[in-house]
């Protein structure tokens, strides 16, 4: 496959009981759903019935904040761009921070694996 086509295509996996899992953005992006009827629009059920996680055994490219986030460490709650003070040092994500910008899975996961008090989700 070209480059192009491993950055559009997507996959899906259909476990056994009913969940599923979409594969996509050259095997980076893992869209995890509870039920396969959601994946199609897995934005709307995010945090409820969808979650995001990132995968990236390897890394080629420009250093970022997901080399030292993901690489080499299975799958994980995704986070995108972290907080950076005024001279560019990444500071602490807060779990605000991690409402606002929808990586419900990383609070779930840094609340020991349990939904917060605060959780701005209801399903």
């Amino acid at each position: 496959m070209d480059y192009d086509t491993l950055t559009t295509t997507k996959f899906t996996i259909y476990l056994a009981d009913g969940s599923g899992v979409r594969i996509g953005h050259k095997g980076h992006d893992w869209y995890y759903c509870i039920k396969v009827k959601y994946l199609n629009d897995w934005k709307k059920y995010n945090g409820s019935k969808c979650f995001l996680f990132g995968f990236y055994p390897t890394w080629s490219g420009q250093q970022s904040h997901l080399i030292s986030t993901y690489v080499n460490k299975g799958i994980e709650p995704y986070v995108g761009s972290m907080k950076t003070d005024e001279d560019g040092n990444r500071v602490e994500t807060t779990m605000d921070d991690l409402y606002t910008s929808e990586w419900y899975a990383k609070a779930i996961q840094l609340n020991n694996w349990t939904i917060p008090d605060d959780y701005p989700v209801r399903y």
